[in-house]
Protein backbone atom coordinates (compact mmCIF):
# COMPACT_ATOMS: atom_id res chain seq x y z
CA UNK A 1 0.00 0.00 0.00
CA UNK A 2 1.45 3.73 -0.85
CA UNK A 3 -0.13 6.84 0.09
CA UNK A 4 0.53 10.02 -2.07
CA UNK A 5 -0.22 14.02 -1.23
CA UNK A 6 0.51 17.04 -3.43
CA UNK A 7 -0.88 19.30 -5.47
CA UNK A 8 -0.70 20.44 -9.28
CA UNK A 9 -1.02 23.97 -10.82
CA UNK A 10 -1.50 24.82 -14.47
CA UNK A 11 -2.04 28.40 -15.52
CA UNK A 12 -1.75 30.23 -18.57
CA UNK A 13 -1.47 34.08 -19.02
CA UNK A 14 -1.57 36.72 -21.43
CA UNK A 15 -1.02 40.52 -20.91
CA UNK A 16 -1.25 41.10 -24.41
CA UNK A 17 -2.71 39.71 -27.24
CA UNK A 18 0.00 38.75 -28.40
CA UNK A 19 2.37 37.55 -25.50
CA UNK A 20 1.18 34.48 -23.66
CA UNK A 21 2.73 33.07 -20.65
CA UNK A 22 2.16 29.58 -19.74
CA UNK A 23 3.09 27.80 -16.17
CA UNK A 24 2.80 24.85 -14.38
CA UNK A 25 4.12 23.19 -10.88
CA UNK A 26 3.40 20.35 -9.59
CA UNK A 27 4.25 18.51 -5.92
CA UNK A 28 3.84 15.05 -4.68
CA UNK A 29 5.42 13.35 -1.47
CA UNK A 30 4.45 9.49 -1.96
CA UNK A 31 5.50 6.71 0.50
CA UNK A 32 5.14 3.21 0.80
CA UNK A 33 2.75 2.58 3.97
CA UNK A 34 3.50 -1.28 3.56
CA UNK A 35 5.20 -2.67 1.39
CA UNK A 36 7.95 -5.81 1.15
CA UNK A 37 11.07 -5.62 -0.83
CA UNK A 38 12.20 -9.54 -1.90
CA UNK A 39 14.94 -8.20 -3.69
CA UNK A 40 15.99 -5.44 -0.49
CA UNK A 41 16.89 -9.16 1.33
CA UNK A 42 18.83 -10.20 -1.42
CA UNK A 43 21.23 -7.53 -1.66
CA UNK A 44 21.55 -7.38 1.75
CA UNK A 45 21.98 -10.91 2.63
CA UNK A 46 22.49 -12.92 -0.41
CA UNK A 47 21.51 -15.83 -2.46
CA UNK A 48 18.73 -18.08 0.20
CA UNK A 49 19.58 -21.17 1.59
CA UNK A 50 16.25 -22.77 1.03
CA UNK A 51 12.92 -22.00 0.64
CA UNK A 52 10.35 -19.28 2.60
CA UNK A 53 10.59 -19.49 6.09
CA UNK A 54 10.60 -17.55 9.59
CA UNK A 55 14.13 -18.76 10.12
CA UNK A 56 15.84 -17.61 6.79
CA UNK A 57 18.33 -15.66 6.99
CA UNK A 58 16.98 -11.93 6.65
CA UNK A 59 13.05 -12.35 6.33
CA UNK A 60 11.60 -9.93 8.28
CA UNK A 61 8.41 -11.98 9.97
CA UNK A 62 5.82 -9.30 9.08
CA UNK A 63 6.83 -9.68 5.64
CA UNK A 64 5.80 -13.39 5.85
CA UNK A 65 2.29 -15.09 5.04
CA UNK A 66 2.38 -16.19 8.67
CA UNK A 67 2.98 -12.88 10.29
CA UNK A 68 0.69 -10.22 10.38
CA UNK A 69 -0.62 -8.77 7.45
CA UNK A 70 2.42 -10.56 5.88
CA UNK A 71 2.51 -9.85 1.55
CA UNK A 72 4.72 -12.67 0.70
CA UNK A 73 5.55 -16.50 1.85
CA UNK A 74 9.58 -15.98 1.05
CA UNK A 75 11.77 -13.81 2.36
CA UNK A 76 11.33 -9.99 2.55
CA UNK A 77 12.35 -7.18 3.90
CA UNK A 78 9.75 -3.92 5.03
CA UNK A 79 10.53 -0.90 3.32
CA UNK A 80 7.45 1.01 4.95
CA UNK A 81 8.55 4.67 4.70
CA UNK A 82 10.25 4.61 1.86
CA UNK A 83 9.60 7.09 -0.96
CA UNK A 84 7.87 5.79 -4.26
CA UNK A 85 10.41 5.45 -7.20
CA UNK A 86 10.25 6.91 -10.45
CA UNK A 87 8.25 9.87 -8.74
CA UNK A 88 9.97 13.47 -8.30
CA UNK A 89 8.66 15.44 -5.94
CA UNK A 90 8.67 18.55 -7.56
CA UNK A 91 7.98 19.66 -11.12
CA UNK A 92 7.75 23.16 -12.86
CA UNK A 93 7.94 24.59 -16.20
CA UNK A 94 7.70 28.00 -18.03
CA UNK A 95 7.34 29.23 -21.83
CA UNK A 96 6.73 32.47 -23.64
CA UNK A 97 5.73 33.25 -27.17
CA UNK A 98 5.83 36.56 -28.51
CA UNK A 99 3.75 36.77 -32.35
CA UNK A 100 4.67 39.98 -34.06
CA UNK A 101 3.64 41.06 -37.70
CA UNK A 102 6.66 41.49 -40.01
CA UNK A 103 7.32 42.28 -43.32
CA UNK A 104 4.17 42.96 -44.37
CA UNK A 105 1.26 40.33 -42.96
CA UNK A 106 4.04 37.54 -41.93
CA UNK A 107 4.32 36.64 -38.60
CA UNK A 108 7.18 36.26 -36.34
CA UNK A 109 6.91 34.32 -33.56
CA UNK A 110 9.65 33.57 -30.99
CA UNK A 111 9.37 31.43 -27.80
CA UNK A 112 11.08 29.49 -24.92
CA UNK A 113 10.22 26.67 -22.61
CA UNK A 114 12.79 26.24 -19.68
CA UNK A 115 11.78 23.12 -17.77
CA UNK A 116 12.75 21.72 -14.26
CA UNK A 117 12.26 18.24 -12.06
CA UNK A 118 13.43 16.79 -8.80
CA UNK A 119 15.81 13.70 -8.83
CA UNK A 120 13.72 10.03 -8.41
CA UNK A 121 14.16 6.95 -6.51
CA UNK A 122 15.24 4.16 -9.05
CA UNK A 123 13.06 1.30 -6.79
CA UNK A 124 11.45 1.07 -3.47
CA UNK A 125 14.77 0.29 -1.66
CA UNK A 126 15.79 3.88 -1.78
CA UNK A 127 19.52 3.33 -2.38
CA UNK A 128 19.95 5.13 -5.70
CA UNK A 129 18.62 8.13 -6.59
CA UNK A 130 18.90 9.95 -10.51
CA UNK A 131 19.88 13.67 -10.03
CA UNK A 132 17.41 16.67 -10.64
CA UNK A 133 17.61 18.79 -14.12
CA UNK A 134 17.19 22.00 -16.06
CA UNK A 135 16.43 22.32 -19.35
CA UNK A 136 16.23 25.36 -21.68
CA UNK A 137 14.26 25.30 -25.74
CA UNK A 138 14.06 27.75 -27.84
CA UNK A 139 12.14 28.32 -30.95
CA UNK A 140 11.75 30.99 -34.12
CA UNK A 141 8.86 30.77 -35.82
CA UNK A 142 7.66 32.44 -38.92
CA UNK A 143 4.50 32.47 -41.10
CA UNK A 144 2.13 33.55 -43.58
CA UNK A 145 -0.90 31.73 -44.52
CA UNK A 146 -0.67 28.35 -45.04
CA UNK A 147 3.35 28.00 -45.12
CA UNK A 148 5.72 28.28 -41.97
CA UNK A 149 9.14 27.91 -41.29
CA UNK A 150 10.60 27.53 -37.76
CA UNK A 151 14.34 27.19 -36.56
CA UNK A 152 15.07 25.64 -32.83
CA UNK A 153 17.07 24.64 -30.26
CA UNK A 154 16.73 21.83 -28.13
CA UNK A 155 18.09 20.74 -24.79
CA UNK A 156 19.81 24.57 -25.05
CA UNK A 157 21.38 24.28 -21.99
CA UNK A 158 22.92 20.93 -23.05
CA UNK A 159 21.34 18.97 -19.75
CA UNK A 160 23.64 15.67 -19.22
CA UNK A 161 21.32 13.90 -16.36
CA UNK A 162 19.88 10.86 -17.79
CA UNK A 163 16.25 11.11 -19.15
CA UNK A 164 15.46 7.84 -16.83
CA UNK A 165 17.63 5.45 -14.26
CA UNK A 166 16.21 2.18 -13.35
CA UNK A 167 17.36 -1.01 -11.66
CA UNK A 168 18.05 -3.85 -13.76
CA UNK A 169 17.98 -7.04 -11.97
CA UNK A 170 20.08 -10.14 -13.51
CA UNK A 171 17.26 -13.34 -13.20
CA UNK A 172 20.31 -16.15 -13.65
CA UNK A 173 23.07 -14.68 -10.86
CA UNK A 174 22.24 -17.04 -8.33
CA UNK A 175 20.46 -19.84 -6.65
CA UNK A 176 18.10 -17.66 -5.70
CA UNK A 177 16.86 -18.33 -9.57
CA UNK A 178 14.85 -21.46 -7.67
CA UNK A 179 14.24 -20.05 -4.34
CA UNK A 180 12.55 -17.35 -5.13
CA UNK A 181 10.69 -17.60 -8.30
CA UNK A 182 13.71 -16.51 -11.08
CA UNK A 183 14.26 -13.71 -9.11
CA UNK A 184 18.29 -13.51 -8.61
CA UNK A 185 19.83 -11.25 -6.17
CA UNK A 186 22.70 -9.58 -8.53
CA UNK A 187 21.58 -5.66 -9.18
CA UNK A 188 22.59 -2.57 -11.28
CA UNK A 189 21.55 0.65 -12.19
CA UNK A 190 21.04 1.56 -15.54
CA UNK A 191 20.67 4.86 -17.11
CA UNK A 192 19.05 6.35 -20.51
CA UNK A 193 20.75 9.28 -22.34
CA UNK A 194 19.39 12.20 -22.86
CA UNK A 195 19.91 13.41 -25.95
CA UNK A 196 22.72 16.59 -26.00
CA UNK A 197 22.20 19.52 -27.24
CA UNK A 198 19.88 20.17 -30.83
CA UNK A 199 19.77 22.66 -33.69
CA UNK A 200 17.18 21.80 -36.43
CA UNK A 201 15.36 23.52 -38.80
CA UNK A 202 11.22 23.26 -39.98
CA UNK A 203 9.06 23.63 -42.96
CA UNK A 204 5.12 22.99 -43.11
CA UNK A 205 2.80 23.67 -45.51
CA UNK A 206 -0.74 23.35 -44.46
CA UNK A 207 -2.88 22.08 -47.61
Amino acid sequence: AAKIDGFGIDAEFAPTRDLTFRGQISYNHGTYEKFCSIQLANLLYGPASGFAGASLLGADPRCLAAGSGGQFNTRAQLVSGNELETAPKKTASLGVEYHMTVLGDWTLTPRGNVQYSDGQWTDEMNLAKSPSWTMLELGLGLEKDKLQFEVFCRNCNDQDAPLRSTRLTDPYGSNTAVALGGMGYNQTIGNNPRRPRQYGARVAYKF
